[in-house]
């Protein structure tokens, strides 16, 4: 029996291989789709009435870990879970093509601020560091301060939340 090079193992068994380590990634990315979707409805309490911005967000967590853990081609993934959550958690208010650049600027807020915390500002996954504790602080306050400030200024420029307070909207979702 002939073996593939990169495994050792026979012919056609590398297809096995392939297949159950995609029904692996299929199944970790739709458990992180759903807690990411369950978070959100959780905390969705107490919205503004523009922008749908709650005082507490606990769903980039699992964004971020799986970014950081996983790496950047799980954005997809991510970006799923955001629309997703758009969809069933507040009814997708806004046209489909402004809740896509809103899913958009998240997902891609998420992947800098985990880009960054594993590479130039790289902390260890132990947290056992004061260094380690002071960077993950300091960029996930900084990353979700700018992701803030363009999630508000994609629903402006979509048209809706006009006539409300720019920064009190970015302040609240920071």
């Amino acid at each position: 029996m002939q073996a593939t090079p990169e495994t050792n193992a026979p012919v056609g068994a590398s297809a096995a291989i392939n297949a159950r380590r995609l029904g692996g990634e299929a199944l970790l990315a739709t458990a992180a789709a759903i807690a990411y979707v369950a978070l959100d409805w959780v905390s969705y309490i107490h919205p503004t009435e523009q922008y749908g911005i709650t005082p507490w967000n606990p769903q980039p967590s699992v964004a971020l870990a799986l970014l950081m853990t996983l790496g950047q081609r799980w954005l997809p993934t991510v970006f799923a879970a955001v629309v997703a959550a758009e969809y069933f958690v507040r009814g997708a208010p806004a046209p489909w093509p402004a809740t896509l650049r809103m899913a958009a600027v998240l997902s891609l807020g998420y992947a800098a601020i985990a880009a960054a915390l594993a590479g130039p500002f790289a902390i260890s996954r132990r947290l056992d560091k004061r260094q380690d504790v002071v960077r993950l602080v300091v960029v996930t306050l900084g990353g979700a301060l700018v992701t803030g400030l363009l999630y508000v200024a994609a629903i402006r420029a979509s048209g809706l939340g006009a006539g409300s307070d720019f920064l009190l909207a970015s302040m609240r979702f920071w």
